[in-house]
Parts: structure tokens; C-alpha cells; sequence
């Protein structure tokens, strides 16, 4: 793409870039199209390394601000980094290096920019790997390039283009020298090297500025150039229903703070800028559902946008496609010249919000609709029930909302038809029978049952689904929801995690079961599906409910294949089954579309995804080893679930996944590289804050405390004090704020410089405009420093999302406070530490499991900035002759379960070898030199009740074997203890465990096995 006017370049580099001879080579190539409509900064710093250009230096009497201070002083479109020669010669470590890089990418692309990112060239123009320091630069040029794969950078390569420039060969009255043909010096360029560096880095710039669309369309064709959209616009459209047009006016008056005008297509002056949208008619009789978007396009000329829906009604995507392709620069908005056309294939692309566990006020949800529309999502579907809250306003039933958990008839109306107006459609979810706590608790006489002798609830665990006038009550609960919820075809009836231990204690569970004709309340359960459908069918929407039935029910009750079913865990029924078995199928894969408090996957797990896999990061679960349907027949689309989430972390948090997960829906190949994607989506998440949040929060901390994630940036982290700058992204906004965790409004500060934050605070930002936005973000004081060594790090958690931490045999804590006069307590048992809990001296020793709570009090001894708290669990760890020692087995069920697991040291079940689901097994270890053994231990996998029955066999050379112990009749119950075994002193190279039974199931296990001299 060419470069566009108002165009702002930043080169940040060293001596080689502080010179400016390639920088003036571009600026001279442009002079032609551009000449003052383009702003080249160099901020190149003599000796300037990663660690230098980021903090900021005076370096041979030159000053540079740090990096993020140039990117504010700047405003760049564009920001280049060429840096690596220095950190080759006289730098940090390799991993330094990367990290700085990929800092300055990070804070590049939040400031707006796109960043290109080049790789260091040479240290001299001998043949590469003849140069002293090649490997070095080798190290640095292939660490670039590994930032800019995982970060989104452009990748510059000036490393490979000066090696092949180089290795032209030379006539031999010229023989090979350390500098002339491109340097001075072997370092810094001469002219022919300034336009080799120019002619590379200009066309990465012009690369790296391809509009960013997300999803990408199926077809994309530019032509190089920009439009202008001049300050009067007309929006033209032939039978609209307002939608799409709205989206575009607001976003054309956001993005040009109210300097471009609408006016009507007869006041447009001649040759004006016209925006006409042509929707389409969507065939009669046609189930929304599964109606498949053939396509969209939109053309873009000289005389300004056509967007046309080929099906599916109005082309509202593509209004948010056409705002996503508008460039902006000081000179004002640019649309690419060229055409798009766009197809997804699936109608049902959702987000879930769970409203009833963490409670979200209506204010926080819509820049949430905002971000569904943004990029493409049809569907938000809000989780209103569960056993923590609910949250629907029921007029039948007005005590069963819960306090201070509910909205109102309004604000629901007000959200549907706000999602409406951005082209999304607002799905309610009433989870039953399970998951109802909250209902029985409030209503016991409906959705319980109510013991007469105590006249209490028995507490059943689900409604109770055996009851007509429970039945009665959820007809006219669905009767309610299917009104306020008008625009949605669809309703989510939850269906999963029903535990059924206490149903019987209902008298009505008998008469029902005897109805029925069954003894098993599992038939009662699939009944209350089957009633649920049948309730939410007569209401005129259609059956949404979790996985959780297998096959299609049972003898008694069929579950009918009208229900659209959320395949999610894959623990109660696999995916190809429902297929197989005919159910409208939404791809709800825990992995990786689950967003939790505790875990969240990133971009890249995202980006290897498709519409077809379903995958569990739990073990337990068969889709462990991902399971992908052979073809999507049947499946609908797809849904990101967001559960537990606070509504202060909702936004920042889901941002980066959504975008990816949209890209991941057009269910085409990869056929766009990861950093490729990853650029484009922090060019539209940038445009997403400028329409619908437009207010950036740059924080400048002490760094001396770990930086939030970059995907997951509700907190930031900081040691003893920080700067916070707001920006608002939107020309024209006023911003107002409160650092006490109020709501602002417009009686709030106005900001009007940075604000200086030395305490756990919680900024709130209202931005304005109709209606005004608000935006949070949390700082948090982190003062409690503390080095952990004695950690077996390789040993996986149990329970990943929490802070849970193996060591053996010992574990040593060396506490050090980031506040001056701050002193470190720490309690032991889990509670808070106070100022009479014991001060941590220079290291603390522990030798068993225990929770570990430390605080920082200042010289009042007042508590400072966040509790530090961790639970360590010993578990049993000896380095032993076997430890570490190369292992072979005859199988392996699992590339988790490997052979190695038996020798790490560790008696824990969290690492064992697991031989396949066959006959007998041998597992062997190589002691790699002989040694006079007289003693094994060994541990199986237990679990109270099963035993293992094997032999245990000596070698010397690892083919002539002596049996040492048998245990073929072995019926003791494997334990924690193991099985410990005493044998004449035999000297021996190699052991062999030779498991012939397991008890419990066919497989051969070992979680562990040490040998004694």
C-alpha cells in the first residue's frame, strides 16, 4: 500500500539509524506524492541497545526520552526498530534481547502503530560466519524474527538481504573486505547501503499498512492507493432497515471527531462522496438458523463505497468491514481503492456472558454487544441463572431475583434492542434443572421440596423435576423470557451438571418414575429436557441446551433432534455422536474458547483452532487428545464462553480472543501466517477502543514489578509508583475520572495531565458522547518480592487456575520488600498476616505442605499493596540411582505418560508411566554403570483400592536377566507408601519391572521406582 498523507514514521535503532542516511533516502522517494504530508522521526540513539532505547538514555551527549515517552511525543503511524549490532557485541543476555523487542512491539502497537520490525545486519562484510561476531547476530537476527512471528511485527530481514548482497561474488583483483561495499566501517552504511536499508524498510512499511480486517473476507483485492473521504459524506440505501447505516454514521463522526457532515443524497455537491448500501431480501420460509450468509461486497472508488448483501438481509458486517478498513493519519481519513468480498460459513457466531455468577451491571455490557458486533458476532448470549444469582426480573415470580443481582424490565429492553440496532441478537439462558440453587432457595415451594415434619427445603440439587407445579412455574418463567427477549429465535435451557443424588427424596419422584415407567431417575432427568423443549417450542423460539445426554436419550425418553446442542466438555456425550445422531451442533469447545478468572488461552491456541476440534485441557476428558469431525455437517457455529468473569475484566480480557476466534470462524485453512493475523488484530482492536471505548490507559510503572499480560491487561502490576496517561482516542471526548472505585460522572475530575499512583487504585474513566462510555482498569501495588527456589517445576498442577506449587524436600522463601522502609510478614496457616505475625528474615525454610501468606507494612505499620500468597504441597522427592537415568518400556499410552515419568525423582501421581490397555508390560531403567544392588521400592498408581501384581529383574548388560523379586500374587492395596522389597545383594547395570496385572483396568502403571545399593 502506498504510504498516505499525514503519514508519522518513528525509526528507533542506534548509531547506524542516528545517522539518517536511509531514513532521508525514503523521505527523498517520497517527495514526489507526499513532501510535507509526510513526518520521518528519527530517533536513533548513539550506542543505543534494546535495554537503553526502552529506559531511556544519554549516551555520547545524546538524550532520548523512554521509549513509551518518544511514542507520546511522536503519535506515530508507523514505528520501525532496527537495533541488535550493540546488544551483539556488548548487550544482555539472548533472552534480554527478545524481551526487549518484544516490549517495544507490545507498546508500539497499543500506541496505534503499526511496527515493522528489522533484524540487524552485519558486524562486518567478510562472507557470513568469518565476521567475529556473526554468531552473535546470527543469535539476535533469528530472535527478531521469532518476536515478530509471535508478536505481529512486520519482519524486516536486513540480515539475510545484506549476507546475499554480499555474497555476490567478486572479481579477484577485488579481494573480500571487512567494510566499502555497503559500510564505512564494516558497521555504519555508506550510500549504497542507505539505499539497500531504505528500499527494504520502505517496503516493509508499505506492507506492514494493509488494511486489517477481521474476520478476513474470502476475497480481497487492493490497488495500492488511498481515498480520501472529504468532510461532507451522503449515506445512500434502497429499503434498509437503518441498521447499517447507523453504524457508519456513528463511526465516521467518532473516527473523524464530528468533522465529517451526512447530508442528504440532493444536498451532496457534485462529485461528492457517496456511501450506498443495497441489502438484499432474505428467501421466504428460511430458518435464520441455518441460513447460510452467501456473501457481501463492498467496492471502493474515487467516488466513494458500495456495499451490497447478496442474502441474509442487510449487509451489517460489512459496515463494521468498512469501518475497519479506514485509515487515519493527521490529514484526515483514507479508504483503500480496491473491492471485498465477504462470506462466513456459519449463522451462528456467538459470545456467552455470564451475568449470574459475576454480576454485570448494564453499563458493562455494552461495550461488550459492541465488541460482538465489531467483529462479526451474531449472537451474546447472557447467562442469567445459576446457583449464585438470578438475574431475570420475573413479574409472575417477583421474589426469586435476587437482590441487588437483577436487572429490570427496562434495561433488558434497553439491551435487546441496543444489540438489535448493532445487528446482534441477545440470547437468554435459563439454566435448568440444574445449576438452580438460588431458585430453590428462594422459592421452595415451587422448585424444591419442602419436608412437613421440619418445614424446610430437603435441599434436592436440582428443581424438582418430578413436580407439575414446578413445571407450571417454568412454563410461564419461559413464557416471560421468550417476551422480553423478542428478537431471538432461540433459548438456552442449560441442561448440564443436573446431580441427581437427592431427587429421590421428593415425593413426587416416585409417581413420576412409575409414570414413566422407569426406576432410574436418570430417565426423570431426560424427561425434563424433553419437557423443557417442549415448553421453550411452544413459545415459538427454538431448544438451546449444553451437552449433556448421550445418544439420543433412552428406552423411555427420546430427545428430539429439533434441540441445538452445545458440545462443550465432551463428557457426557462426543461430538461425532451428535453429529452422527442428527442434533444442530454449536462448537462450544472448552479449549479453547473457555474464558475463566484462572485460565485463558492465548491468541495462538486460538489461531489453531477450527469450527470442527474440541479439545479439554483436563485429562479426564475424552477430548484430551482433540477430537475433529471428519466434515461440519450439521455444525451451526461456534460459541467463546466467558465464565466467572468480573465485569471490570470482561472487555480486556476477551478483546485479542474474540478477534481471533471471529478470524478462526470463517473455517478456512490457515491461510494466513499467525503474525500476519496477529497484526491485523491489533490494528482492529485499536479501532475497536477508538469507536466503542476510546480511551487508552498508558501506564508507566517503576519496572521493577511483572508487567500484566499482554492479552489480559484488567490489572497492571507495579513496585512502588507509576504515571498513568489517559488518551482519548476519539477526537473531541472529554474524559472524567475517580481513582475510589465510584462510578464517575459528569460532576468527576476532568483529566487534565497524568496521574501519579502509588497504592493499589482502581481507575474508572467515563468517556463522553451519546451515551457516554466508561472504562476501568486496576493498579496494584506488588511491594512483596519473593525468590522461591526447591520447586519441582516440571511436575504438572492438579488444579492449574490456582496458585499451587510441588516441592521437595525442602522448600527455601527469600523475602525482600520493593518499598524502602517496608517491612515483610508472613503467616503460615493461610490467614492474613497482620502487624504481630512474625517479620521474614532472609530465608524461610519449609519441610511440609502449608499456605504461605506474606504482607508488606510500612513504617506505621499500615498494611501496603496486594497480599502475596501461595499454597506449596511437599510431595515425596529423593534423587536416587534411578533419578534422571534413561528408561524404556515396551509402551506408551500417552506422550504425557512417559517412561521418564518413573525415574524423575517424584512420587506423584500427577507423573506416571502408563503402558497401553494390553497384556503384560515392562518398564526398564539403565543405571549407566554397575552398582551392588539389594533393594526396590516402587509405587504404582493407587487409589484405595486397587493392586499390581509384577516381578522385578536385575541385569548386568541389559540381555541376560535374574528375577530379584516376585509379586505375582500380590493383593495388597497400592499406596502413597509403595511396595518396598528386600533381595540378596546382586550387582547390576540395568532393572526391569516386569507389571503383569492391575486390579482396576487392563493398563500397566508406574509412578515411580528407586533402587538401593
Amino acid at each position: 500500500m502506498d504510504l498516505r498523507p499525514g503519514e508519522r514514521i518513528s525509526f528507533f535503532g542506534d548509531s547506524i539509524t542516528d545517522q539518517g542516511g536511509f531514513i532521508e533516502d525514503i523521505r527523498q522517494s517520497q517527495a514526489d506524492a507526499l513532501g510535507d504530508a509526510l513526518t520521518l522521526i528519527n530517533r536513533g540513539l548513539n550506542g543505543g541497545m534494546v535495554g537503553t532505547v526502552l529506559e531511556g538514555a544519554s549516551i555520547y551527549g545524546d538524550f532520548q526520552p523512554p521509549f513509551q515517552e518518544c511514542l507520546r511525543l511522536d503519535r506515530p503511524t508507523v514505528v520501525v526498530i532496527f537495533l541488535g549490532v550493540n546488544d551483539a557485541r556488548f548487550g544482555p543476555s539472548l533472552a534480554q534481547y527478545g524481551e526487549g523487542l518484544r516490549t517495544m512491539v507490545r507498546l508500539g502497537q497499543r500506541a496505534g502503530a503499526r511496527v515493522v520490525l528489522a533484524t540487524p545486519a552485519i558486524d562486518g562484510e567478510l562472507p557470513i560466519g568469518e565476521n567475529p561476531n556473526d554468531v552473535a547476530l546470527d543469535e539476535n537476527a533469528a530472535m527478531a524474527r521469532l518476536v515478530a512471528e509471535e508478536e505481529g511485527a512486520f519482519l524486516v530481514d536486513l540480515r539475510d538481504a545484506f549476507a546475499r548482497k554480499l555474497a555476490v561474488k567478486r572479481p579477484s583483483s577485488e579481494p573480500q573486505k571487512r567494510s566499502g561495499a555497503l559500510t564505512t566501517d564494516g558497521i555504519h552504511l555508506n550510500s549504497q547501503g542507505d539505499r539497500l536499508v531504505a528500499s527494504y524498510l520502505l517496503n516493509g512499511i508499505q506492507l506492514s499498512l494493509e488494511p486489517a480486517l477481521i474476520p478476513f473476507p474470502g476475497q480481497v483485492q487492493w490497488q495500492g492507493n488511498w481515498i480520501p473521504i472529504p468532510e461532507i459524506v451522503c449515506i445512500e440505501s434502497v429499503g434498509g432497515n437503518g441498521v447499517a447505516e447507523a453504524m457508519i454514521a456513528r463511526g465516521l463522526k467518532a473516527l473523524s471527531g464530528n468533522a465529517v457532515t451526512l447530508v442528504e443524497p440532493s444536498d451532496l455537491p457534485s462529485g461528492g462522496f457517496r456511501i450506498r448500501l443495497k441489502p438484499s431480501t432474505v428467501p421466504p420460509n428460511i430458518p435464520w438458523c441455518v441460513y447460510r450468509l452467501i456473501g457481501e461486497t463492498i467496492h471502493f472508488d474515487e467516488e466513494g463505497c458500495t456495499i451490497q448483501a447478496h442474502s441474509q438481509g442487510y449487509p451489517v458486517h460489512a459496515a463494521q468491514l468498512f469501518l475497519q478498513a479506514i485509515s487515519k493519519t493527521d490529514a484526515g481519513l483514507f479508504l483503500p481503492y480496491g473491492r471485498i468480498h465477504n462470506s462466513q460459513a456459519f449463522a451462528y457466531r456467538s459470545l456467552m456472558i455470564d451475568v449470574a455468577r459475576q454480576w454485570h451491571p448494564t453499563a458493562d455490557l455494552l461495550p461488550l454487544i459492541d465488541l460482538a458486533s465489531f467483529y462479526g458476532l451474531r449472537q451474546v448470549q447472557l447467562h442469567l441463572t445459576d446457583d449464585q444469582s438470578f438475574t431475570f426480573p420475573s413479574t409472575a415470580f417477583p421474589d426469586l431475583a435476587t437482590p441487588g443481582r437483577q436487572y429490570s424490565l427496562t434495561e433488558l429492553e434497553m439491551l435487546v434492542d441496543y444489540a438489535s440496532a448493532r445487528g446482534v441478537i441477545l440470547v437468554p439462558e435459563l439454566d435448568l434443572p440444574g445449576h438452580s440453587s438460588e431458585m430453590r432457595r428462594r422459592r421452595p415451594d415451587l422448585f424444591d421440596s419442602i419436608d412437613p415434619e421440619t418445614r424446610l427445603a430437603r435441599d434436592l440439587g436440582v428443581i424438582n423435576i418430578g413436580k407439575e407445579a414446578t413445571w407450571e412455574a417454568i412454563d410461564v418463567l419461559i413464557g416471560e423470557i421468550a417476551q422480553v427477549f423478542h428478537t431471538s429465535p432461540w433459548i438456552h435451557v442449560g441442561g448440564d451438571e443436573a446431580w441427581l443424588g437427592r431427587i429421590r427424596m421428593a415425593p413426587e419422584t416416585g409417581p413420576a418414575l412409575q409414570e414413566l415407567g422407569s426406576s432410574d431417575t436418570h430417565d426423570l432427568f431426560l424427561l425434563s429436557l424433553s419437557r423443557l423443549h417442549q415448553i421453550v417450542k411452544a413459545h415459538g423460539k427454538q431448544t438451546m441446551m449444553w451437552e449433556s445426554f448421550r445418544g439420543t436419550g433412552s428406552e423411555f425418553v427420546t430427545i428430539p433432534t429439533e434441540v441445538m446442542v452445545f458440545g462443550w466438555e465432551t463428557m457426557y456425550e462426543l461430538p461425532q455422536n451428535l453429529q452422527k445422531n442428527g442434533y444442530p451442533l454449536i462448537n462450544a469447545s472448552w479449549k479453547p474458547l473457555y474464558i475463566t478468572p484462572g485460565r485463558r488461552f492465548s491468541r495462538k491456541e486460538i489461531y489453531g483452532w477450527n469450527p470442527r476440534r474440541f479439545e479439554n485441557w483436563w485429562e479426564a476428558a475424552p477430548s484430551f487428545t482433540p477430537i475433529e469431525l471428519e466434515n461440519h455437517d450439521g455444525i451451526q457455529g461456534a460459541m467463546m464462553c466467558s465464565w466467572e468473569m468480573a465485569a471490570k475484566d470482561q472487555l480486556d480480557a476477551l478483546r485479542p480472543r474474540v478477534a481471533m476466534f471471529s478470524d478462526r470462524l470463517r473455517f478456512r485453512p490457515n491461510d494466513h501466517a499467525l503474525s500476519r493475523i496477529l497484526r491485523w488484530t491489533a490494528a482492529t482492536d485499536r479501532r475497536f477502543l477508538e469507536l466503542y471505548a476510546p480511551v487508552e490507559f498508558d501506564f508507566v510503572s517503576d519496572g521493577s514489578a511483572p508487567a500484566a499480560a499482554d492479552e489480559d491487561r484488567g490489572s497492571e502490576w507495579f513496585a512502588t509508583r507509576g504515571t498513568l496517561y489517559l488518551h482519548a482516542l476519539a477526537p473531541g471526548r472529554q474524559l472524567r475520572y475517580t481513582t475510589d472505585g465510584s462510578r464517575p460522572d459528569e460532576g468527576s475530575p476532568l483529566y487534565q495531565g497524568p496521574l501519579e499512583i502509588d497504592r493499589t487504585t482502581e481507575v474508572r474513566v467515563r468517556v463522553s458522547g451519546n451515551p457516554p462510555v466508561e472504562r476501568r482498569r486496576s493498579f496494584r501495588l506488588d511491594p512483596v518480592d519473593v525468590e522461591i527456589r526447591g520447586l519441582l517445576t516440571h511436575l504438572p498442577n492438579e488444579r492449574p487456575w490456582l496458585p499451587f506449587l510441588k516441592f521437595g524436600p525442602e522448600l527455601q522463601l527469600d523475602f525482600r520488600s520493593r518499598q524502602e522502609s517496608g517491612t515483610i510478614r508472613y503467616t503460615l496457616d493461610g490467614s492474613d498476616p497482620t502487624v504481630n505475625s512474625p517479620a521474614a528474615g532472609r530465608s524461610l525454610w519449609i519441610d511440609q505442605s502449608t499456605i504461605v501468606s506474606a504482607r508488606c507494612f510500612d513504617g506505621d505499620q499500615q498494611p501496603l499493596g496486594q497480599l502475596w500468597r501461595r499454597s506449596f504441597e511437599r510431595v515425596d522427592f529423593e534423587r536416587n540411582l534411578t533419578t534422571g537415568k534413561p528408561t524404556a518400556a515396551s509402551s506408551q499410552a500417552t506422550a504425557k505418560h512417559s517412561p521418564g515419568n518413573a525415574a524423575d525423582g517424584v512420587v506423584d501421581l500427577a507423573t506416571y508411566w502408563d503402558g497401553s490397555d494390553g497384556g503384560a508390560e515392562w518398564w526398564s531403567v539403565d543405571l549407566q554403570e554397575l552398582h551392588p544392588l539389594s533393594k526396590v521400592q516402587l509405587w504404582t498408581y493407587w487409589d484405595g483400592g486397587r493392586f499390581y501384581q509384577y516381578t522385578v529383574e536385575t541385569s548386568a548388560d541389559g540381555e541376560h536377566w535374574q528375577e530379584v523379586v516376585d509379586a505375582r500374587n500380590n493383593t495388597t492395596p497400592a499406596s502413597a507408601k509403595g511396595y518396598t522389597h528386600s533381595f540378596p545383594p546382586t550387582t547390576a547395570r540395568h532393572v526391569r519391572i516386569n507389571l503383569l496385572h492391575n486390579s482396576a483396568n487392563p493398563g500397566k502403571h508406574l509412578v515411580e521406582v528407586r533402587v538401593y545399593q
